[in-house]
């Protein structure tokens, strides 16, 4: 493991159109987990900060909101596409 701090930063609408659009919206729900990510981010270092770009108000997305808060990332609102 590396001594390093790291950031973690996820353009998260983007993430999902892209699962939408290769699994459906059913399975975009049931692929992506979020504590991937931070497995995945935790071999480059310590995650010190994470933070989800979105625009929230949309359906697609808003339903991780609970899950990425409750896993320590802050959510920031983007507003339109």
């Amino acid at each position: 493991m590396s001594s390093h701090s790291i950031g973690l930063f996820i353009d998260f609408e983007n993430l999902i159109y892209g699962l939408v659009d290769k699994y459906g919206e059913q399975g975009a729900y049931e692929t992506f987990k979020i504590h991937l990510l931070s497995e995945f981010a935790a071999k480059y270092g310590e995650v010190c900060c994470s933070f989800a770009y979105a625009d929230w108000r949309i359906k697609a997305v808003n339903q991780w909101q609970i899950d990425l808060y409750s896993r320590g990332v802050e959510l920031v609102h983007v507003l339109g596409r």
